[in-house]
């Protein structure tokens, strides 16, 4: 099954820093990806809490 885009922002705003240059996607399988000078990148995936309320146990 392939890999879908369902979210896109322009840039990346962190310490008020802009890059117009920047795509960042979030796709249906829950990862994200900067394009950058026509390049994807997979971002590290977001930690996870370890309590039985975050995994539904």
């Amino acid at each position: 099954m392939a890999r879908k885009i369902i979210q896109i922002t322009r840039g990346y705003l962190g310490n008020d820093y802009v890059d117009p240059n920047t795509l960042t996607a979030l796709c249906d399988d829950g990862t994200l990806w900067d394009l950058n000078n026509g390049e994807w990148t997979r971002l590290p995936d977001i930690p996870q809490d370890k309590t039985p309320q975050a995994t539904n146990e």
